[in-house]
């Protein structure tokens, strides 16, 4: 997935448990299912590459990204 800076992906879920591979960070508000911001990520100058993350099923949520470069992740779901 590509967030470019300043664009909100639409509300949607993660049925499966995932992995994920961030390639470009950048800074993102995390939204719940009622519009609520249930995180911010800190500034990532400099970052590159994280580390891939284990990720249970989600329900309803959208991220934004509020940096000047496009987020840049790679989701793999795992479905039976």
């Amino acid at each position: 997935m590509v967030i470019e800076p300043g664009v909100k992906e639409p509300v949607h879920t993660h049925r499966a448990s995932s992995v994920m591979i961030v390639d470009k960070p950048a800074q993102i508000k995390y939204y719940g299912e009622n519009g609520d911001v249930l995180f911010i990520t800190k500034p990532t100058e400099g970052k590159q590459h994280q580390k891939p993350q284990w990720l249970e099923p989600e329900g309803l949520h959208s991220v934004e990204n509020i940096d000047t470069k496009p987020y840049k992740a790679y989701r793999i779901e795992l479905k039976q």
